[in-house]
């Protein structure tokens, strides 16, 4: 058992220190705020799940950003050049990752609307409340609701999930993708909340797997975890299709061999 506890170096006196000390780590299931601690029981979910930063509502992230400018600016670096990197990590099992990125030469704009809660929180009331009702009606039936329209749990929020969903799988054009497999559960569990959901290309031919030569719910769950722990070794980030298919032939043929049985 390991308790993995963040800490936050106020390397900006207190721009930095207020801008990550009102931020929120979420690991997979599980949030962390300020001063708190993630208790993780086994070291499978470290390499299982992925870790996600919720900046704080109100604009402190937006200030931390024209204070790395303005300092920028004054060292005359060009801020094209630059961009700012939010990085987690765990001595547990000795690993980082970036779970946060963004450039800095957006000027004075209030950024990425998408990374706003508020944002999605509108589109859910203004415009898609009906549908979401439809959605989880079962949820809405027990007056459960909020966390399905809030904008603050991406894998929870309906539009969302359905965002990120179609962003796993490489956007617009790869829209069919995002259609082919059925069920909240795979994506959620093997594709959204984990690692491979940042690599589209693994997502795709994960999908076109499962599409042609599904697995059963057991066997799907044993070769999620396998995939998610190729991150150890390998970087599928930057496959392409072509390396992405053979990942996953190759792995499906190590687990369940082709006459087995």
């Amino acid at each position: 058992m390991s308790r993995e506890t963040r800490t936050v170096r106020p390397f900006l006196r207190t721009s930095l220190d207020d801008t990550l000390g009102e931020a929120i780590l979420r690991f997979g299931d599980q949030t962390c705020e300020a001063d708190e601690g993630i208790t993780v029981d086994d070291a499978e979910s470290f390499a299982i799940n992925t870790g996600e930063i919720v900046w704080a509502p109100d604009g402190r992230f937006e200030d931390f950003k024209h204070v790395l400018r303005a300092g920028a600016e004054e060292l005359g670096i060009d801020l094209s050049a630059l961009g700012l990197l939010a990085v987690a990590s765990t001595s547990y099992i000795k690993r980082s990752e970036v779970v946060h990125r963004c450039p800095l030469d957006d000027g004075d704009t209030d950024g990425d609307p998408r990374d706003d809660p508020g944002f999605w929180r509108y589109l859910s009331l203004a415009y898609f409340w009906e549908f979401i009702a439809w959605r989880e009606s079962r949820a809405f039936a027990r007056g459960n609701f909020e966390k399905y329209v809030d904008g603050m749990t991406s894998p929870e929020c309906v539009l969302t999930r359905m965002y990120t969903r179609g962003a796993s799988v490489g956007g617009l054009d790869h829209l069919e993708s995002a259609e082919a497999v059925r069920g909240t559960d795979f994506w959620r569990s093997h594709v959204l909340r984990v690692r491979t959901g940042t690599a589209p290309p693994v997502v795709r031919a994960l999908v076109e797997m499962q599409e042609t030569r599904p697995l059963e719910r057991d066997d799907l769950r044993e070769f999620a975890k396998a995939l998610t722990r190729t991150w150890a070794n390998v970087v599928p980030a930057i496959y392409d299709d072509e390396d992405a298919g053979a990942l996953i032939s190759e792995l499906r043929e190590e687990l369940f061999p082709a006459g087995a049985g």
